[in-house]
């Protein structure tokens, strides 16, 4: 049973209790996230994040004394703080937590060495491995037509240069308030009772302001014939030899319980196209339903002697075919559904990621109850609706990534 409510400070309150666990996962996530960094600072909220989660010392001496664990992450459209300590610790993170809602002090030398430690992190996590930010930097900019949607939001040093101190504390004023969190506990915890500590630290932290920032439009999706003026762009870096990449705008997730269920078939069906031609597979910017609509998803494979970015899309398109027209291997639609229900199952009976993954669906689409949802809705998608998933991805709006390995030395 989930324990759901609204603080008078606005924060919304999420409880599910994982029995026999001896840990609590706390997950505050709040609105806003990559698509909310404003003209001319991509990346600034990735940068307030690194900021935010450094500046608790406290919180990380907590951490470490107790042998938990914490963990911070900029998506698309919310920004989430995690930690895992155990239940005795919980009344200490939640007040550390309800810190983090003032806007932290940083000097100019400490703006600095975050802007380095991001730099770091994406030269490492994100242009040291292949395929990885395609979602996030190159394919919204050919798919999506609405300039919020699209922009480095991992940001870096050039990028964020010029921003100050003040900059960093009105994007936190502004994006950090209690009134746009949702806190979330999942493991050792009565719901009620975890509810009650949750507000005697939050619920007074200030009344909801009567202006909350609006949410990012939907981009406009067109429809063109398959491959048919596919817009392509060339990348250097991001993979280690020649790749295409297909990119494609998936049908909304938000709405109704049928667009749920045309959006899970989809990512079936992609993850079908993958199975049968040896394809990488990611769905969603970051990962499926983390990010609101519009949502992307891309097919890769690094490129064979005398091959061009055109042939993986004509591969891709002739897997599809054969998926839309109900000629995929026997099995493979339910056996990846199957996979796909096994993971989800295993990630909710663990609480960093159920806490996670109810934090992310409350915050985007204020229905907590969403991760079950998907696991009935998963249970009930077949073959059928998986052609017609892809039937719609042929015709969906898309684009072609060609990406080249960046020269080191004079050499590729």
């Amino acid at each position: 049973m989930i324990a759901d409510r609204i603080l008078p400070s606005g924060t919304r309150v999420v409880v599910d209790r994982l029995a026999a666990t001896g840990v609590v996962a706390v997950s505050v996530a709040y609105r806003g996230g990559m698509r909310s960094d404003p003209p001319g600072a991509p990346g600034l909220a990735h940068l307030v994040e690194h900021v935010s989660f450094g500046a608790l010392a406290e919180h990380a001496g907590l951490v470490d004394a107790t042998g938990g664990s914490a963990s911070a992450f900029t998506h698309s459209d919310h920004t989430e703080f995690s930690t895992v300590v155990p239940a005795a610790a919980l009344a200490d993170v939640l007040d550390l937590e309800a810190r983090r809602t003032r806007p932290a002090r940083v000097d100019a030398a400490g703006l600095e060495r975050q802007v380095r430690v991001l730099d770091e992190e994406i030269r490492t996590q994100i242009d040291s491995q292949d395929f990885a930010g395609h979602t996030v930097r190159d394919l919204p900019q050919l798919l999506l037509d609405d300039a919020r949607l699209v922009g480095d939001g991992y940001g870096s040093a050039d990028a964020l240069a010029h921003v100050t101190p003040d900059d960093v504390a009105a994007f936190m004023a502004r994006g950090y308030r209690p009134s746009d969190a949702v806190v979330v506990l999942a493991g050792d915890v009565d719901p009620e009772e975890g509810a009650a500590l949750v507000e005697s630290t939050w619920g007074d932290l200030g009344p909801a302001p009567s202006d909350p920032p609006a949410a990012p439009t939907s981009a406009a999706r067109t429809v063109a014939p398959p491959f048919a003026g596919l817009p392509t762009a060339t990348r250097t870096g991001g993979a280690s030899a020649p790749a295409a990449v297909r990119g494609v705008v998936l049908s909304p997730a938000q709405g109704t319980a049928r667009s749920l269920g045309e959006h899970l078939a989809e990512v079936l069906a992609l993850q079908a196209v993958a199975e049968t031609r040896g394809l990488l597979c990611r769905a969603g910017i970051f990962e499926p339903l983390a990010a609101l609509d519009p949502d992307l998803a891309f097919l890769a494979r690094y490129l064979g002697p005398g091959e061009t970015p055109g042939d993986v899309a004509d591969e891709v398109d002739d897997a599809l075919a054969e998926v839309a027209d109900g000629r995929a291997p026997d099995g493979l639609v339910l056996s990846l559904a199957l996979r796909w229900h096994r993971r989800l199952s295993a990630a909710a009976a663990e609480p960093l990621t159920r806490s996670r993954s109810l934090a992310r669906a409350t915050v985007l689409v204020g229905d907590p109850h969403l991760p079950d949802t998907v696991l009935r809705t998963l249970a009930g998608t077949g073959r059928d609706d998986v052609a017609a998933a892809a039937a719609r991805l042929r015709g969906a709006r898309g684009a072609l990534l060609h990406v080249t390995p960046a020269l080191v030395g004079g050499r590729a």
